[in-house]
């Protein structure tokens, strides 16, 4: 798609992208969104190459908050896959169905018709 000081960027890093925007934009064609996304990978590719260049990565705070990040993807990534594994569209049907069954049988009401109004 696109070289920022020698660095690639792939489409499969704007699709990448597109997940970390708000839901509305999420759901839109890449095509919709393509050159601001673009643009903001292009630009974010080149603060982390500064960043790089003064070392941010050796400071102590910076590796701490990283280890912190890490864990959070690292327990975030498990659950989904946990999620996964246990929850089926099966298994909601079954449990839909197991609740359907306990729950008791609801009355119907009818308010009576305004008056003056033609129901035909």
């Amino acid at each position: 798609m696109a070289i920022v000081n020698g660095i690639q960027i792939r489409l499969s890093d704007l699709e990448v992208a597109q997940q970390g925007l708000p839901a509305q934009y999420r759901n839109m064609p890449l095509q919709a969104v393509f050159p601001a996304l673009l643009d903001r990978i292009i630009d974010s590719k080149m603060v982390v190459q500064e960043a790089r260049k003064a070392k941010i990565q050796d400071d102590a705070a910076f590796k701490k908050r990283m280890a912190f990040v890490e864990e959070q993807v690292l327990q975030e990534a498990w659950l989904q896959r946990e999620l996964a594994k246990r929850v089926t569209q099966a298994k909601l049907q079954q449990r839909y169905d197991e609740r359907i069954k306990t729950m008791p049988p609801e009355e119907e009401v009818r308010g009576a018709p305004y008056p003056g109004l033609d129901r035909g």
